[in-house]
């Protein structure tokens, strides 16, 4: 099925204010995120303002690095610390509870829910900052959040972040929001990452990971949109307790995505 999408975006001389979409989709795929047809992109500049789509209240706020962990060496991989509030964790957890299914019969990746985030003033605060670490990207809107829940042993196998849809754009940006952490195992490691020598993030509440799928600008190893082999990570068995994750699969014109930075910064609840 597809849905098609109506985006409006206000320029004003205090802030850019983009609105919401006229529908919302829930469609998704196992591992890769949904596919719909879309008219339109805006850039990741309409996620910087301060005013939220759904006219929550502001924050109070705090600038926190985003740090490459890789910085010589791709794929290009950050982590930012503290990304999310406990109350923000809280509430995802809460709302997709409930709603959480195996993705199959016999799964071994835990259980999912795709969470819609249109309508919900601190999911879309959540996915505004989330694409304020990328300006300059221009993306079509994602309109969902994958949650995720792993119990003892349950991991998520090897595969990588590449998937062109209908519409000819492709899955360029993964981010990865860890909502809970577990006593041990769960990490989200890239065996190919710096030189060979692998690179693992720590599935700590509140922090962030996220990573390109697609080779950038200037690197000598592959065609600049083309996917990366090397993004190739695995979720490691949780050996003890639970971990929560919530993922936005970021989709646009992988040309165009390959030239884009990272922010040096992002501003995060205090």
């Amino acid at each position: 099925m597809t849905t098609k999408w109506l985006l409006a975006v206000i320029t004003t001389a205090s802030h850019l204010s983009c609105l919401n979409p006229v529908e919302i989709s829930s469609e998704s795929r196992e591992i890769l995120p949904s596919v719909v047809g879309v008219d339109h992109i805006r850039p990741a500049s309409c996620f910087a303002s301060q005013t939220c789509a759904g006219g929550a209240p502001q924050q109070s706020h705090r600038r926190v690095k985003i740090q490459r962990v890789n910085q010589r060496v791709t794929p290009r991989l950050y982590l930012v610390e503290d990304f999310a509030s406990p109350d923000e964790i809280d509430h995802i957890m809460r709302v997709s509870e409930p709603r959480l299914t195996p993705s199959h019969k016999g799964t071994v990746t835990g259980v999912r829910y795709e969470l819609p985030i249109d309508g919900d003033p601190i999911l879309e605060r959540i996915r505004e900052r989330m694409m304020s670490m990328f300006p300059g990207l221009k993306t079509r809107h994602e309109p969902t959040f994958r949650v995720r829940k792993y119990t003892n042993k349950s991991f998520h196998p090897p595969h990588v972040d590449y998937f062109e849809s209908d519409d000819g754009s492709v899955l360029v940006l993964t981010i990865m929001l860890y909502l809970h952490s577990p006593d041990h195992g769960g990490e989200t490691a890239f065996p190919r990452a710096n030189g060979g020598k692998g690179y693992a993030f720590a599935p700590t509440s509140g922090n962030v990971a996220a990573w390109w799928s697609i080779y950038g600008q200037g690197d000598v190893r592959g065609k600049p949109g083309a996917m990366d082999p090397r993004t190739l990570h695995e979720g490691r068995p949780v050996q003890k307790g639970i971990k929560w994750n919530a993922t936005l699969f970021v989709y646009a014109d992988p040309k165009q995505a390959a030239a884009v930075e990272a922010a040096s910064h992002v501003h995060v609840p205090v």
